[in-house]
């Protein structure tokens, strides 16, 4: 039957096609080697064998003909995905030289489209075939493609680090919504209970639009609490967690020990990875002894474990993560130094990599968008330094020119990268201001100064001692904190140039140090050092202005906030 010859030809013109399109790819700077090549290689071409139209058993028109049709359907879908890919494609697991990352099309719906195809084709091609051998064939099938979409998702999480980790929360793997483990078992239970073969595919696929009880799970629980809250006291040495409701209100949730209170002097401080699941705490376990703590924390509780502390070369003043949350970067303030840590699998710190010395009081250290780059400050010499960043081996190396200055006793202290425009903002700790520096993406430079704009508000008197800075989840919006007048200072962002406009300055807990933004851009938290409370303000959708709602007390001189989704 004419049907019967669909299957073979349409992955035949597929083969052709995929050979003819290999050409023209971009430069390839890392390839996944030959051995881990072979052990998704050969699975499928077992599968190919096993669907030969050699070994078809005569089957009914309509069931081939069902399955020519999903053959055919999945086989299109990743040929749209694949020219949709362009220049950026690869037959093996690489990383091309100027790698982008693609959220359009049929990315725009999953983040491997051209693997939903194949793993479509594969279960038409299976239901046409029938029997042990379909199944088995659509099994080998999706463990190749389920190693190789694990393997490329450890790729693109070192190479694009937070964005791409953003882009998963909101985007399937292979299925919208699910990866491949559903389907799969449901193929296995349908065949174990006795099902036709030529059914049980259709069952793996009708599985993929039903949600799991994870899924159930999550939705039921995401009404309870939009994100949670975790503020870092510094002299109770311990973290207040609480649950933000999406009106505002925060429930307190739990008060946990860091460690038994250490009068040092010394500020606590937070980072959270990129997936926010460990949360960073730097702090000193005693005279000249800073570690830094490593906590998991529970996705539907909110609630942290410890996993263990790790010594530092020097009590820090910041933490961040890179991108894909492998390495862990601290710039010490009293040390004048900034330090990179490994990261475990479990998210643990491991051993120091690499010590660089500063100038006075370095403040901050950050790597920019790309995870190709990293800024970190100097506050006592008013410089800002440059560096290249490998996200492979974690390693900091001079970039050119190592260093820019900032204004004379300006006291550059947290950098912020603008996600349009090509700017980034550094907060001035002794002026009181904000720069605005242009930032060449390509070489992690920064060039002349767009504008100087005060974070003091109108009538202020006395020393300034401006603090943290933060953008808006959406880009439109830039907020700072000023110690000596306890004001959150507002700003608008032209999204053309990265100018700022002032909106407005408002009162807020006094000695704000810290302040986080939820995730949603609905609320600003601020922490205030010398009232131990955090103050919740909600944030105008329209104009970025923010109205106190209220205050609630936390431990004692609390020094960082991170508010986190779940």
């Amino acid at each position: 039957m004419i049907v019967r010859h669909l299957i073979p030809a349409a992955w035949l013109a597929w083969a052709l096609y995929w050979w003819i399109a290999a050409r023209g790819t971009k430069a390839t700077q890392w390839r996944e080697s030959a051995a881990s090549r072979l052990l998704h290689v050969a699975p499928l071409i077992a599968a190919f064998l096993l669907l030969s139209p050699t070994r078809m058993p005569n089957r009914s028109v309509t069931v081939v003909g069902i399955g020519a049709a999903l053959t055919v359907a999945g086989l299109a879908f990743a040929v749209w995905a694949r020219r949709h890919l362009g220049r950026n494609w690869s037959g093996t697991i690489t990383l091309k030289v100027d790698h982008d990352l693609i959220t359009s099309g049929p990315y725009r719906h999953v983040r491997h489209p051209i693997y939903s195809g194949l793993l479509l084709a594969f279960a038409g091609s299976a239901i046409a075939t029938g029997g042990l051998r379909g199944v088995l064939a659509f099994f080998l099938a999706a463990f190749a493609i389920w190693r190789r979409v694990r393997l490329e998702e450890q790729v693109m999480r070192r190479q694009f680090g937070a964005v791409y980790e953003d882009y998963a929360r909101h985007v399937g793997a292979v299925f919208p919504g699910i990866g491949l483990r559903r389907p799969c078992l449901a193929l296995l239970r349908a065949k174990t209970r006795g099902m036709d073969s030529r059914f049980a595919a259709a069952a793996a696929i009708l599985s993929m639009t039903r949600p799991s009880p994870k899924q159930v799970h999550a939705m039921t629980r995401s009404t309870a609490f939009s994100s949670f809250v975790y503020v870092a006291n510094s002299d109770t040495q311990d973290l207040s967690v609480f649950g933000l409701r999406p009106d505002g209100e925060l429930t307190a949730l739990a008060s946990v020990a860091v460690q038994r209170p250490v009068q040092l002097g010394r500020s606590m401080v937070l980072a959270p990875s990129p997936d926010r699941r460990p949360l960073y705490a730097a702090y000193l376990s005693g005279p000249d002894r800073p570690v830094v703590a490593a906590f998991a924390i529970a996705a539907a509780t909110g609630s942290v474990e410890r996993l263990g502390a790790t010594p530092l070369p020097a009590a820090s003043a910041y933490l961040s993560t890179d991108r894909t949350g492998r390495f862990l970067f601290s710039a010490s303030f009293a040390g004048n130094k900034v330090t990179v840590n490994a990261i475990g699998p479990n998210g643990a710190v491991g051993e120091v990599l690499q010590v660089i010395p500063t100038e006075a009081k370095a403040h901050c250290i950050v790597a920019d968008r790309s995870n190709r780059f990293v800024l970190h400050t100097s506050l006592g010499a008013d410089l800002i330094y440059q560096r290249r960043f490998d996200p492979m081996t974690g390693r900091l190396s001079p970039n050119e020119p190592l260093s820019v200055s900032g204004r004379p006793h300006s006291g550059p202290r947290f950098i912020e990268f603008a996600p349009h425009a090509g700017v980034a903002y550094v907060i001035n700790e002794l002026d009181g201001a904000v720069d605005v520096l242009s930032y060449t993406e390509a070489t992690g430079t920064l060039g002349p100064l767009v504008q100087t704009i005060s974070t003091l508000p109108d009538g202020f008197t006395g020393k300034p001692w401006s603090a943290d800075i933060h953008m808006h989840p959406d880009g439109r919006f830039l907020y700072v904190s000023e110690r000596t007048s306890s004001v959150l200072g507002a700003f608008a962002i032209d999204r053309a140039n990265g100018r700022l406009t002032r909106i407005g300055f408002y009162a807020t807990a006094r000695q704000p140090r810290a302040f986080g933004i939820d995730p949603a851009g609905a609320w600003l938290l601020a922490a205030g050092q010398l009232s131990d409370t955090v103050a919740c303000h909600a944030i105008d959708a329209n104009s970025g202005a923010l109205t106190l709602q209220r205050e609630y007390a936390v431990g004692k001189n609390p020094t960082w906030v991170e508010v986190l989704a779940p």
